[in-house]
């Protein structure tokens, strides 16, 4: 399979080089930077329109970037001047610009912009819908020109991205994949690590987000962990002059109600921000699990566990960052985050076992969990402008977080005979870790540009887990249960990418070495478990402009999916005397090849995008449950041999008329997977398919409605199958721009049907497990904005999908 992958390779890139030969008609390119003339420094998201200069109709139109540079490419030979504005700075426009046969490339230099701040007395920026782009690499979805409210998290604002999916568990998704990779402004984050990634995107403000970039088949430049790609939050950094400052404040059903606060001080060459957000959250959850397990001698044991679980959380998340710039080439950053998070849990499972159809069992058992989790991030960053088109920087970030579970449990038997048992566990875990990165960034003669970095980085993870049993009214260390496993890893990565445009051709290649270093230290059992390993991840974009309408696009990488600290400990954790997890320190990391074909078409407020893709896995991980006895379930991972899907992706965003915008997703996909070297049938096989819908409806000048669906259908697992699951949302805003005001309401799956159910159907076990999260939930909230450097933002409508 790789050597027909390498072969399909090669033939692409020979398609490729024969489109570079006949791109070349006499296109030309404009590009430039944009400096503030009071700050001395970059300003990024400026808007850039290009016009014609004899008929002063728009030709194209962009936003810089965090460098403050932009550029347009393939521009036709003409004449053509650029309108440089911003909201709360003064619109300026440039001088006469001639793209002729002589001169083809323009470099406009550092362009100066006023950037001295204007009192903007009740402006309100009205957005009718996401701005969709996409860039060679990437997709990035601009979440302040939607719609908006803030009453929701960052895990409700992902379901409205076109590719991503999420769960009733939080858990996200992207293509129907679990395995993605999500980055905080392009850096790993200790928050987004582990099996807790899906409680923690529910608990941030989804207020705090500017963009969400969704990289299907990342370049050499990021990580290539990540089976499905990588999903980019970019947080919001303010930049206008002076005073800014923000409020909000949310309430919602069933005791739910969230707020927050940002201020921010911007002077030329300093800025300082801070933020405070708080939330208060229902996590309940209703799981009913029915299986029937056959040993050997055929007999058969059926289990019946119905478990209510109720969670208030609460989470405090505060922040600060300062920026410095002593000059225009010179940039200093400082930042830090810590985030405070408690889950008061009260659970009840109720137990019945059938033995041959006869009740032999029947248990009440009560927890009464009281679990913390804290986290802090600091940052520091320097950036070095050497000229317009040299930069190199380097930043290191040290995160902390550590977890902790204080079970206690009470037991209540009613059969075979009447008696109460008690037993405690307590689940500690404390992870560091630490970051440096090192990049240096040179844009070339004739559209050329190369990247060069280094990253390193360096994990630890202490897990412990203690268990005791009341005997005699004596509490007494349970030794077969309690463990201490500690985890290590150091990666150290170097890459580079070479960028190239050629007319309507372009394309990005690169290729990255990393070198991986993992101890499992099995303190328990004094044992240690080392592997060590280095790959070269190879990566190739290529797009091609056939005209103003439609381009193509092909891309490939190859991925890697490492297994995490958790994966990798042996222990097992008793979720009940019934349901045991355990890790297994020999899983081998899957590789991945991803190719990716695209076209996309635009035309006026029409954007569609088709995109067939393919990925081959080898050594994929999988989750497995066997049988240890007396009904008892073991969920461990294992390798198996290999999994093949292909699909294609729909993406569409369009509008009716001037007050009807949507966005329409689709994903159809076929999933072939073989696991006959962990015992199971040789092939397996689905076809499965997912469609989401965003639309907007502006029924009055200030008041404007919003519905969110989605629908998946089944799909297999190596033991079975996840059934389909579908969910409605829906929301409000109005606004009052005399008083800067927004009052919003949404509502969470208006027709209570969104559940996730998993089936397992093996000759020794048929299992259903139903697993639903709290009912509807309605949020009525307000957000209000003030300061002399304010200017507002048009934020989604959030819904809390937990």
């Amino acid at each position: 399979m790789s050597k027909k992958i390498f072969v399909l390779f090669v033939l692409v890139a020979i398609v490729c080089l024969h489109a570079v030969l006949y791109a070349q008609n006499g296109l030309g390119r404009i590009s430039g930077k944009v400096i503030g003339k009071n700050s001395g420094r970059a300003i990024e998201y400026i808007s850039v329109a290009l016009y014609n200069g004899k008929t002063s109709k728009p030709v194209a139109g962009l936003l810089t970037d965090s460098t403050g540079h932009f550029q347009f490419k393939n521009i036709p030979i003409g004449t053509y001047y650029i309108l440089y504005s911003y909201v709360g700075l003064k619109d300026s426009r440039s001088q006469i610009i001639s793209v002729d046969g002589s001169d083809k490339s323009i470099e406009m230099g550092n362009i100066i912009l006023d950037d001295s701040a204007e009192i903007l007395d009740n402006v309100y920026v009205e957005g009718k819908r996401s701005t969709y782009t996409q860039t060679i690499d990437k997709k990035v979805f601009n979440i302040n020109s939607d719609i908006g409210s803030s009453s929701g998290s960052v895990s409700d604002l992902m379901q409205n991205i076109p590719s991503v999916q999420v769960d009733a568990e939080g858990n996200i998704s992207l293509r129907g994949n679990e395995n993605v990779l999500v980055l905080i402004d392009g850096k790993p984050s200790i928050l987004m690590q582990g099996p807790n990634r899906g409680t923690v995107l529910q608990q941030l403000p989804a207020s705090s987000i500017e963009k969400i970039e969704v990289i299907t088949n990342p370049s050499a430049r990021y990580k290539p962990d990540g089976t499905s790609g990588i999903i980019n939050i970019i947080t919001k950094k303010h930049k206008a002059l002076g005073i800014t400052e923000n409020v909000l404040a949310n309430y919602g059903n069933h005791g739910r109600y969230n707020g927050g606060a940002f201020i921010s001080y911007t002077v030329p060459k300093f800025s300082i921000t801070g933020s405070y957000n708080y939330r208060h959250d229902r996590r309940d959850r209703y799981v009913q699990n029915d299986r029937t397990l056959t040993d050997s001698l055929g007999v058969k044991t059926s289990v019946s566990q119905h478990t209510i679980s109720r969670a208030p959380s609460t989470s405090h998340i505060f922040g600060i960052a300062t920026q410095y710039n002593p000059t225009h080439k010179d940039n200093f950053e400082i930042s830090y985050n810590v985030t405070f998070m408690s889950f008061p849990r009260r659970e009840h499972n109720n137990l019945i076992q059938d033995d041959n159809a006869v009740t032999s069992k029947n248990l009440d058992r009560y927890r009464h969990d009281d679990e913390n989790q804290n986290s802090g991030e600091g940052a520091a960053s320097y950036t070095h402008t050497f000229s317009k088109d040299k930069t190199f920087s380097i930043d290191y970030t040290g995160s902390f977080e550590n977890e902790l579970e204080r079970n206690l449990y009470t037991n209540t038997y009613m059969l075979p005979t009447t008696y109460l048992t008690k037993d405690n566990t307590r689940i500690r875990q404390k992870t560091i870790e630490n970051l440096i990165r090192a990049i240096y960034d040179t844009k070339m003669a004739n559209d050329n540009e190369l990247l060069i970095g280094y990253e390193a980085e360096l994990d630890k993870s202490d897990m412990r887990y203690f268990a005791e049993d009341s005997i005699s009214g004596e509490w007494v260390k349970n030794l077969n249960k309690s463990n201490n496993y500690i985890f290590n890893e150091t990666i150290n990565s170097v890459y580079v990418t070479y960028e190239k445009s050629l007319g309507k051709f372009g394309f990005i290649a690169g290729i990255r070495g990393e070198q991986s270093n993992i101890s499992s230290k099995l303190i328990t059992l004094k044992e240690i478990v080392k592997d060590h390993y280095f790959y070269f991840y190879p990566t190739i974009h290529t797009s091609l402009k056939l005209d103003d309408k439609n381009e193509l696009q092909f891309n490939y990488s190859l991925r890697i999916n490492r297994p995490e600290g958790e994966d990798l400990n042996p222990f097992p954790e008793y979720q009940d005397p019934y349901n045991i997890v355990a890790g297994s320190p020999y899983l081998r990391p899957e590789k991945i090849h991803s190719l990716e074909f695209g076209w996309q078409y635009k035309r006026k407020n029409l954007t569609l995008i088709l995109t067939p893709y393919y990925r081959y896995t080898y050594h994929k991980i999988t989750d497995i449950t066997i049988t240890t006895g007396e009904g008892i379930m073991k969920t461990t991972k294992q390798n198996m041999s290999s999994n093949n899907a292909a699909g294609a992706e729909l993406t569409l965003n369009s509008s009716v008329g001037k007050c009807i915008a949507f966005n329409l997703s689709s994903n159809l996909f076929y999933n072939k997977i073989d696991a006959s070297d962990i015992g199971y049938s040789n092939k397996k096989s689905s076809i499965a398919w997912y469609i989401s819908f965003n639309g907007n409806a502006d029924i009055t000048k200030n008041l404007v409605f919003q519905l969110n669906t989605r629908y998946n259908s089944s799909d297999i697992t190596p033991q079975g199958k996840h059934n389909q699951n579908f969910i409605a949302n829906a929301g409000l805003r109005y606004n009052i721009p005399v008083w800067n005001l927004s009052l919003t309401t949404t509502a969470t799956d208006l027709f209570n049907s969104y559940k996730n159910i998993t089936i397992i159907d093996t000759p020794e076990i048929k299992q259903r497990i139903e697993k639903r999260r709290s009912f509807r939930i309605i949020y009525f909230g307000i957000a209000y904005r003030f300061g002399t450097g304010s200017k507002n933002h048009d934020e989604k409508l959030q819904y809390d999908e937990y």
